[in-house]
């Protein structure tokens, strides 16, 4: 079992970041969690996004999920910064945030 860690920047928007960090608190979860449970399980069907107010979120995640998310990305035809706003977008879609 690999248990390497890496570490990612992405620029969202502070009112998307904001709603995902509520969410996470109020459900005792953690946002690397959250991100890496989508990126793993869930059909990105979200197509674009805005970010009016950029703001940084720093995501901690294994190995296979990173590497899960650059293959994604590639599949999509898109940057793994684009992708992973676009699962913060599905995030903040399918839990009506």
């Amino acid at each position: 079992m690999n248990t390497e860690r890496d570490y990612l920047q992405i620029k969202l928007d502070k009112t998307v970041k904001d709603k995902i960090v509520e969410y996470c608190e109020k459900q005792y979860i953690s946002i690397n969690s959250l991100f890496s449970y989508y990126i793993l399980n869930k059909e990105i069907t979200v197509k674009s996004f805005h970010i009016k107010e950029p703001e940084l979120l720093y995501l901690t995640l294994g190995k296979n999920v990173k590497d899960m998310i650059r293959k994604k990305a590639i599949e999509m035809n898109v940057s793994y910064r684009f992708f992973l706003n676009l699962v913060a977008a599905q995030i903040c879609q399918d839990l009506s945030l």
